[in-house]
């Protein structure tokens, strides 16, 4: 996976970038198959914006935040990228490509009762 980390207006230091590097590739993971992720800085007066652009399998996720301190906009922006993912984790987990064939799936909850669930399609 490339994570590329960029800065549009004003400085961000090495440290802070690195730190954000770190944090997104723990997220990444533990999660689907990530082609490409974009680690974007900017600044505008006392204003610091982060935002992440990430590729995955069969979606793009994006997040920004900002704040007056570039760690916490960081941090926050990480926030909603793991709802995302965590969506997407999900969906996949219950598309109608993954379940088995002919519907029915067996319910193993209880291992006393042998109850089988129909799905329907």
């Amino acid at each position: 996976m490339e994570i590329i980390v960029s800065v549009r207006h004003g400085k961000v230091s090495e440290k802070e970038k690195k730190i954000a590097e770190e944090k997104l590739s723990a997220v990444l993971e533990t999660s689907v198959t990530t082609t490409k992720a974009n680690i974007i800085f900017d600044q505008q007066g006392k204003r610091n914006i982060a935002e992440f652009v990430i590729k995955v399998k069969g979606a793009t996720l994006e997040a920004k935040e900002e704040d007056f301190e570039m760690h916490i906009a960081v941090d926050k922006a990480l926030d909603k990228i793991v709802t995302q993912l965590s969506k997407i984790i999900d969906k996949q987990k219950y598309s109608s490509k993954h379940q088995p064939e002919g519907g029915v799936q067996k319910n193993n909850e209880d291992e006393d009762e042998d109850e089988e669930v129909v799905l329907n399609s």
